[in-house]
């Protein structure tokens, strides 16, 4: 029984239906000298049908990047601090940005934090003072799956108000 090398079914392959091969010599496995294969020397497949060829399903190559965009503000921070976290495991590349909208001396310092587990968390990265109207963005050096913004007032002034920005994109095409 000759087997198409394609079905839909799971058969088992035993010896009375495995594919049948034939040769004029018995040709080694393995060999210790480099021996080239040649038309006259390559093991020659018998078949007495055309062997089907499977197609029945093409599977498109997506080149949709999955993005992420995500915003929110925190009012009022106070000295102590805070913390916009994510889980950023699916995405290839990703940043955290601040905007400082607070008023004349309403300054903020923020750094980025990384975690394994969501518990255990390591700061990634310097920290950044932002003034007023200022601008600080926050990409990541270590790959953990967690990360956190993490952000607190200067100064005499505790109603910082900062406008939190996560964008991020899955980093490439996805391929089957």
């Amino acid at each position: 029984t000759v087997l198409p090398i394609c079905t839909t079914s799971d058969v088992p392959v035993t010896t009375n239906s495995a594919l049948a091969v034939c040769t004029t010599t018995v040709l080694p496995i393995c060999t210790t000298s480099s021996v080239p294969v040649t038309a006259a020397s390559a093991l020659a497949v018998c078949t007495t049908t055309v062997l089907p060829v499977c197609t029945t399903a093409i599977i498109p190559v997506s080149t949709i990047l999955a993005v992420t965009d995500d915003s929110t503000t925190a009012t009022n921070i106070g000295f102590g601090g805070g913390g916009y976290e994510k889980n950023v495991i699916a995405l290839g590349q990703w940043t955290y940005s601040v905007v400082n909208t607070s008023d004349a001396g309403g300054s903020a310092k923020a750094y980025l934090e990384i975690s394994p587990d969501s518990i255990h968390w390591k700061t990634d990265g310097s920290v950044a003072t932002i003034e007023p109207s200022g601008l600080e963005t926050f990409v990541p050096s270590i790959f953990l799956k967690y990360a956190r913004l993490y952000y607190y007032a200067l100064g005499t002034s505790p109603t910082v108000t900062l406008n939190l920005f996560f964008q991020g994109n899955s980093g490439g095409d996805i391929q089957p």
